[in-house]
């Protein structure tokens, strides 16, 4: 949760998406290059993580880099998507705005960072005939 000393990005960091001595050791640089050691995790801090420690965009569910159609499907194969159920949501079910809730707020939020990638369209039966 953003505000807070205690955060941990654990669940998105064990995944190993990088191994575990250079994820720490680029964090620890990534956090001297910022200048900010203040003990608040805020919305600066999780960009970092996400965008330079990760290497990914929000909306990216699996973690491979990109924000794609599967992505999409993925999160609302959860179920959790404004299910009643407090505090239910991590990265992979989601919450993207760090309010463990996946709903409309966490859509509104990965959309309008602009790192969906659109799939090129398939060649429709007219192209066949050529």
């Amino acid at each position: 949760m953003l505000g807070t000393t205690d955060v941990k990005f654990s669940s998105i960091a064990r995944r190993r998406v990088l191994p575990r001595n250079r994820r720490r050791q680029k964090s620890k640089q990534t956090v001297r290059n910022r200048g900010k050691m203040d003990g608040v995790v805020d919305a600066t801090d999780r960009d970092t993580f996400v965008e330079e420690i990760l290497g990914t965009v929000y909306g990216d569910a699996n973690i491979d880099g990109v924000f794609k159609h599967d992505d999409v499907v993925d999160l609302f194969a959860a179920s959790e998507y404004e299910d009643g159920v407090a505090g239910n949501s991590g990265w992979r079910t989601g919450d993207f705005n760090g309010d463990k809730e996946f709903d409309s707020q966490d859509i509104v939020f990965i959309f309008s960072r602009g790192g969906y990638t659109l799939i090129p369209a398939l060649p429709g039966p007219e192209s066949a005939h050529r």
